[in-house]
């Protein structure tokens, strides 16, 4: 009988695509990781510099309830 193969675990990267909705991500992404600023981010999505500060705050808001783990600890 073959083995089965191990199955893989989902990347980081996996866990929040999975979670936020494709603009979400994609706002996530220019902001986080290729590092634009809100000015950019506003222009590209035809909103508001204020709109793109606050829909990162509630990505942020979505992965903390998602990912209570991430969460940083506090320091005494």
């Amino acid at each position: 009988m073959a083995a089965q193969p191990e199955p893989q675990e989902e990347s980081v990267i996996e866990k929040v695509e999975r979670v936020l909705t494709p603009e979400e991500y994609q706002l996530l992404k220019r902001l986080v990781f290729d590092r634009a600023s809100h000015l950019e981010v506003a222009q590209e999505f035809g909103i508001s510099v204020y709109a793109s500060q606050k829909r990162l705050e509630r990505i942020r808001d979505k992965l903390r309830r998602e990912f209570p783990e991430w969460e940083k600890k506090k320091k005494k």
